[in-house]
């Protein structure tokens, strides 16, 4: 009781040191309901910035482990006729032999070539496929020898990225795309190869998801080996294996992708112009509408599809 009272004495001598004094209140550690949810707001808004920057770290750290995958793939399928092989892309570049080896088998030529394990040899080795590649008037922006002997994961994925447009790419032609990239023919031909298949392909991303476009430039091309009924009642990763297996086993288009890798919400373009131009090598003339497909069966598919595209 006497401290009640001596309290409210001391509120009526002092009507400035209340609760109701914003100052009062912050010096006693005390936090009024604008300040608590200015911290709030500021907390969350932090909070939601830290999730973009994982999910955008996520999808980076995703991307380049696919095309670490698709890029070793691609390699492997050439060294074999060195005889050689990488399993890690990071790490099996750094002497540079590898690397060499690559180049004389894409251009049929001989390179020179420090036989030594020191720092010094790799360094030299990894210029000479550097300086092999300059005169083919590729571009190496930033790219240096210690980058790669260093295993340097962004610049090893861009060198190779570089070698697959020049070495495979970039010799992409299709009749009535004289006057467009090499890109641009190439999605000229995957579009060419869908008509009559009333399937979408906008890109060398989202177009390529659930693998029907795989299966039906193979049942375009060998129309034998693909059950096109079969392809319209699977789910995406059926789909891929599918388009995967018979295009290695019957067409020797070699495997680089898995289904998980291209079944995301964005499969990454890179690996997938690298796989869609190795099914280009396979058959850069697009033929006409398989004969033994009957019109009730492409209808059937057709309308498949779109119910697919517009659930």
């Amino acid at each position: 009781m006497g401290l009640n009272l001596a309290f409210t004495m001391l509120q009526e001598e002092n009507p400035g040191q209340g609760s109701g004094n914003h100052r009062w209140d912050k010096e006693n550690g005390e936090e009024d309901e604008e300040d608590f949810q200015s911290r709030t707001a500021a907390i969350e808004i932090t909070d939601f910035e830290c999730s973009i920057e994982s999910r955008i770290d996520q999808s980076r750290d995703d991307r380049d482990r696919v095309q670490k995958k698709t890029f070793t793939n691609w390699i492997n399928k050439y060294l074999v006729k060195s005889p050689r092989q990488i399993d890690d892309l990071y790490i099996d570049l750094r002497d540079g032999h590898n690397l060499i080896a690559l180049l004389e088998v894409l251009s049929g030529e001989t390179l020179p070539r420090e036989e030594g394990r020191m720092r010094f040899h790799r360094l030299e080795n990894v210029q000479i496929a550097l300086d092999f590649l300059k005169k083919l008037k590729l571009k190496l922006v930033n790219i240096r020898n210690h980058d790669i002997t260093d295993g340097n994961p962004k610049l090893t994925l861009g060198l190779i990225w570089s070698i697959i447009l020049h070495y495979q790419i970039n010799e992409i032609a299709v009749e009535g795309g004289e006057d467009v990239s090499s890109k641009q023919a190439l999605l000229l031909w995957s579009q060419r190869n869908m008509e009559g298949y009333d399937i979408q392909m906008d890109n060398f991303t989202s177009s390529w998801r659930d693998g029907k476009a795989l299966n039906v430039i193979i049942h375009r091309n060998r129309p034998e080996l693909v059950d096109i009924d079969k392809v319209r009642e699977s789910d995406n990763r059926t789909s891929l294996e599918d388009a995967f297996d018979i295009a290695e086993k019957e067409l020797g288009v070699t495997r680089l992708l898995d289904p998980e890798d291209v079944d995301v919400e964005k499969p990454d373009e890179r690996s997938l112009l690298t796989y869609v131009s190795s099914m280009y090598d396979a058959f850069p003339e697009v033929p006409p509408l398989p004969t033994s497909i009957t019109v009730e069966a492409m209808v059937a598919f057709a309308l498949h599809i779109r119910s697919i595209q517009f659930s």
